[in-house]
């Protein structure tokens, strides 16, 4: 947009792992990521000064996400460097698995999501760095949000309640013995209770969830 900022698509941005400007690699090391807002910032050290307003000029690889830290943290016991395949020397693995996703960050201001590959006895290793980090640096394990994985199963609980309703002549059988006959099945008003029910708590976790891209 011919300015040194740009405000990526989705977001919140967990990691921003590769940038093209006009056909030139640019290092994302030289980049300012604000998470919550998605936008990106070229700092001083970058080779190119903004990005181009040429269509199609910027390639921009990144992983973005709504994740929140967990209780499971360690530190690192010596400097990290940039790259792929990373094996971290941290204090302890306990708690991490392959395929997890992890913040990195320390008194450098450094900050970056990465996942993790494999684990071994004080040590962790993650698919890629976009940035150094120093002796001492937290590694936090990272987690989905408990309000999002509630209101997900409050969708499915919805779905599966409107089918029941749905399809609930199959749940009735008739009896009859000579001047006397029954209908057994289960109730509608349960069910309506039931969903009225489900359909609160979805919408009082809808309104405490921001509405998305915001800018920061």
């Amino acid at each position: 947009n011919g300015t040194n900022r740009l405000i990526l698509m989705q977001n919140p941005v967990l990691a921003v792992r590769d940038l093209y400007i006009d056909g030139s690699q640019e290092d994302t090391a030289n980049l300012h990521v604000y998470k919550g807002s998605g936008k990106i910032v070229l700092n001083t050290s970058a080779s190119t000064s903004t990005f181009m307003e040429k269509q199609n000029a910027i390639t921009i690889k990144y992983i973005y996400g709504m994740m929140e830290e967990s209780s499971t943290s360690t530190t690192t016991s010596a400097d990290s460097t940039a790259g792929t395949s990373v094996a971290l020397s941290v204090a302890s693995e306990s708690g991490f698995t392959a395929n997890d996703w992890v913040e990195i960050y320390g008194m450098d201001g450094f900050r970056e999501v990465a996942q993790v590959s494999s684990t071994a006895s004080n040590v962790i290793t993650v698919d890629q760095l976009v940035q150094t980090h120093i002796s001492g640096s937290k590694v936090v394990l990272l987690q989905t949000s408990a309000n999002f994985t509630k209101l997900m199963n409050l969708v499915v609980s919805i779905a599966l309640v409107a089918r029941i309703v749905g399809e609930s002549y199959k749940d009735i059988v008739g009896y009859t013995l000579s001047e006397m006959s029954v209908q057994k099945g289960e109730p509608y008003t349960q069910w309506r209770e039931t969903a009225i029910q489900f359909i609160r708590e979805r919408d009082d976790l809808m309104s405490r969830i921001k509405i998305r891209p915001y800018i920061a």
